[in-house]
């Protein structure tokens, strides 16, 4: 009888102790539910007006399998929050969701109902577009799907009248080729001035914890490069490339908020600038290491309307060193390779942050920094209301010895609003900007946000051997009308209209300056 009391006892602890450990452990996936909305279709409900109907009757509505593919989850998985986060994340990242979200149901026995539902945006759009960058119109006209047949590969054909050149190309990318986890994309291309071919296949990091990456890119093009003085063309340099990089990545050290990677890849390159005047070629084994944080903020009213921004916050940083040798593909002598890149966010408040990033980049050749390139940057965000808020930005260029085809450039298209397009050429730049946004009304009419900001503009490009100074500054202040539209195009943040005025304005034109059509963005 001791013995069956004594054996029943420590039965009854047993099932004791695994029931408390079970209640502690995170629940069991116990059913995934896939929705996808419609482009009109708000949270089940289907539009009153009848065109609303008749568009999304049109439309192809997103695959269930296309939603379920992203998944880094399955059914009997232990919920991981961060595993969630970031699924979500990556849908929302696709070009034609509008809005995404990963919710838990909570079940009995330690389990919990997953539902990710996710909202189409019209996919499928004509490309008429009429821009004014400063004081030079471009022009575009083609198509573009996001979404071919709700299977989530793009199609585009556009023409695009820039400010370089006269494009004609057409392009396809399947983020999933054949069901896989690798994408791929190939663009062709016929200019005004050469040619361009573009080739990839990768498959990237789809969160903190994924083991290995691949990359492989090829491009090949002619074209001119254009080279600028005081906003004029002055001079153009023939360029031809042909250039094949491969890069394999493997994480030695995984947490469920950190990465630790390291990499190696090839790279074949081959430069030729007017006819010999400057020939590179390169034959590069390139190692390197890179650490990346997560700390994500999830934001709307940024860059954006109503559809939410994901910013990492998270502390990344980044070394790579390649030596290219006659044995590799490389032309003699020896020649090495250098990057160095950080970026560190901080938060300032529950919505205010500041992002830093901070890289540099140079090649030896002959004993011998060249293309010897410096770059700081440092964003600060800070949010008054939901729909209100103030952005600021420094912007630091500084290069030496650059190839004869780069250029540092300043001006409308560059972010120094008030002054034409490329006026300040150099080899180093400094562009000081302040902004404040309301946005004020969301999808009137389902269609169209509304929005309105004031800036202000400070900065300059210094030619190779003029001295940096900060009286050579020059400023400009604006206004601008916002739009956007998340159920037309969920890829584009929307566009804008600029409307500056010169503090110190060139001599020969008008100190105001109107920009129109340019993304939302800072």
């Amino acid at each position: 009888m001791k013995g069956s009391s004594a054996l029943a006892l420590l039965l009854v602890v047993a099932v004791t102790r695994s029931y408390a450990q079970d209640e502690t452990m995170p629940p069991v996936i116990d059913r995934i539910e896939i929705i996808v909305e419609d482009v009109f279709e708000d949270r089940g409900m289907t539009p009153v007006f009848w065109a609303y109907r008749l568009a999304d009757d049109l439309h192809v509505k997103t695959r269930e399998q296309v939603v379920r593919r992203e998944l880094l989850f399955a059914e009997g998985d232990r919920v991981d929050h961060e595993v969630l986060a970031q699924t979500e994340r990556n849908l929302r990242a696709l070009p034609f969701f509008r809005r995404t979200s990963v919710e838990t149901i909570p079940l009995d026995d330690h389990r919990v109902h997953v539902r990710v539902t996710a909202s189409d945006a019209w996919s499928t759009n004509p490309e008429l577009r009429l821009a004014k960058v400063g004081n030079v119109w471009t022009w575009a006209a083609g198509a573009h799907e996001r979404n071919l047949l709700g299977y989530g590969k793009q199609l585009r054909v556009l023409h695009d009248s820039g400010l370089d050149r006269d494009e004609t190309f057409v392009s396809y990318a399947d983020p999933r080729f054949l069901g896989s986890r690798f994408g791929t994309g190939v663009l062709l291309s016929n200019a005004s001035d050469g040619h361009r071919v573009q080739l990839s296949a990768i498959r990237p990091f789809f969160a903190v914890n994924t083991p290995w990456s691949f990359r492989f890119v090829f491009e090949d093009f002619d074209r001119l490069d254009p080279l600028y003085e005081k906003g004029e063309r002055v001079d153009e340099l023939r360029h031809l490339r042909r250039r094949g990089e491969a890069e394999m990545a493997r994480a030695i050290r995984t947490t469920p908020t950190s990465a630790i990677r390291l990499h190696l890849g090839y790279i074949n390159s081959d430069d030729d600038i007017s006819d010999g005047v400057d020939e590179r070629q390169f034959g590069i084994v390139r190692v390197g290491v890179s650490t990346l944080g997560n700390d994500f903020l999830k934001l709307s009213y940024i860059n954006r309307f109503e559809r939410p921004e994901d910013i990492n916050l998270g502390n990344q940083a980044s070394a790579f060193v390649g030596v290219s040798t006659p044995a590799l593909g490389g032309e003699d002598p020896i020649s090495y390779f250098y990057f160095v890149g950080a970026r560190r966010g901080l938060r300032l408040n529950r919505n205010g942050f500041l992002l830093s990033d901070i890289s540099w980049q140079a090649r030896q050749r002959n004993d011998r920094l060249e293309n010897n390139f410096a770059l700081f940057q440092f964003n600060v965000v800070q949010k008054l209301t939901l729909k209100k808020l103030i952005l600021a930005k420094a912007f630091l260029s500084y290069g030496s010895n650059l190839d004869p085809e780069i250029q540092i450039r300043l001006g409308a298209e560059s972010g120094l609003r008030g002054y034409p397009v490329r006026q300040f050429n150099g080899d180093r730049s400094l562009l000081v900007s302040a902004e404040g946004r309301w946005f004020a009304a969301d999808n009137i009419g389902r269609l169209v946000s509304v929005g309105v900001a004031a800036f202000v503009d400070s900065g300059f490009a210094w030619p190779e051997g003029q001295p940096m100074a900060l009286r050579d500054m020059r400023s400009n202040v604006g206004v601008s009308l916002l739009l956007g539209s998340n159920r037309v195009s969920a890829s584009r943040p929307g566009v804008r209209f600029d409307f500056a005025y010169a503090l110190q304005p060139i001599e020969g034109r008008s100190p105001w300056l109107v920009s129109a059509g340019s993304q939302i963005g800072f």
